[in-house]
């Protein structure tokens, strides 16, 4: 494999096809518009058709038109000269990510992928290379990605590193009648509006942002456009509390807690998403994690398209705030066997840059993967 400056000042890399020892060429650039998108959506969902749940070109057009940071010329792909084909693609997504409530600009490098004709060519470390000095450009100095197990050592040459992350499997009962009302507070479904992005918002930082490492900061425009298309069926906890008017004693009911899962299939879900508002400012009693995810979790699953006992996959952070809740506080409806849980890892998010994270507090939540 070689490289040169192609037409217009474009990357290319030159290769002989193995087959039949005649030269390829491929040009790597960035998506010339948006009108271009639907093109590369397609190719992408050519590229992952092989998953046990494809993701359609739908997915993957959604997942950038609702994107407020979205730039098509930040879709960087390769294509054969010859033909003017797509065949690799990396995109990267413009993120701010939280280091102990520090805020920094990031890179996210995914949608990853060569179509398999033209693997083995070289085309995903030209593309990553391209995709690295287009983020430099850009002002991102630092860059995350999420990679399989055998994956890990090609991105480690490019000098990311690892973060791990703790994970945890408990088995879940559903107790009859359970979370959906009681003087305590009712759980309804979820719906990102311009009325409960503000208050998520605001939960979201004080329960995430300000508590894990490499938590993906989202902004005002971010909850608006990109949370309603891809956060799916969620409920959220309801309490009453003093109306915001100014002492006339009158009650109000707002989001205290809010949850999601995702049928990762065999019966086990995971908490795609989750927070609660550990410290009400308005002299309340607080609500736990464990009281919150018990009463939630009934209906949370039955909006996953479940039903019955199951087993949650959830972060290890998380699991640690429920153990330290107290067992009374599971009767809103679910229960977790938090004695039988089963732990692992997460070793595929890497890192590239000078920002240092701490593995025990390290944390992504699904919702925000690219």
């Amino acid at each position: 494999m070689s490289t040169s400056v192609g037409p217009g000042g474009m990357p290319a890399v030159h290769v002989f096809n193995p087959s039949s020892g005649a030269p390829i060429t491929y040009s790597l650039r960035g998506l010339r518009s948006a009108t271009e998108v639907p093109e590369w959506a397609a190719f992408c969902a050519r590229c992952f058709s092989y998953k046990a749940v494809p993701p359609s070109s739908e997915y993957f057009r959604r997942h950038f038109i609702n994107d407020p940071d979205r730039r098509h010329d930040l879709v960087r792909v390769a294509c054969e000269v010859d033909t003017g084909d797509i065949v690799g693609s990396v995109r990267v997504f413009i993120r701010t990510v939280s280091s102990g409530g520090r805020p920094h600009r990031a890179a996210g490098l995914g949608e990853v992928c060569t179509t398999p004709g033209h693997r083995r060519r070289g085309i995903s470390g030209a593309l990553l290379a391209d995709a690295l000095a287009a983020a430099d450009e850009a002002g991102l100095r630092l860059s995350l990605l999420h990679a399989a197990p055998d994956f890990r050592p090609f991105y480690a040459r490019a000098g990311f590193r690892s973060v791990r992350s703790g994970w945890a499997t408990a088995r879940v009962a559903v107790l009859p009648g359970g979370g959906a009302g009681g003087d305590d507070g009712a759980v309804v479904p979820l719906e990102v509006s311009p009325k409960t992005a503000p208050v998520l918002a605001l939960l979201h930082r004080a329960y995430s942002e300000e508590r894990f490492e490499g938590c993906v900061v989202r902004s005002d425009a971010y909850w608006r456009d990109y949370m309603p298309g891809e956060l799916g069926a969620a409920v959220c906890l309801l309490r009453r509390r003093p109306a915001a008017a100014a002492g006339d004693g009158t009650m109000a009911s707002s989001i205290v807690a809010w949850c999601a899962l995702r049928d990762r299939g065999g019966g086990v879900y995971q908490l795609r998403e989750f927070g609660v508002d550990l410290r009400p400012g308005d002299g309340s009693p607080p609500v736990t994690t464990g009281e919150a995810l018990g009463r939630m979790l009934p209906a949370a699953l039955v909006a996953a398209g479940g039903h019955g006992t199951f087993e949650l996959n959830l972060p290890r952070i998380v699991l640690e705030e429920v153990v330290a809740s107290p067992a009374s506080e599971f009767v809103g409806g679910a229960s977790i066997d938090v004695d039988g849980a089963r732990y692992d890892f997460d070793d595929g998010w890497m890192w590239r840059g000078d920002v240092d994270f701490r593995p025990d507090r390290h944390l992504i939540w699904p919702v925000d993967s690219f």
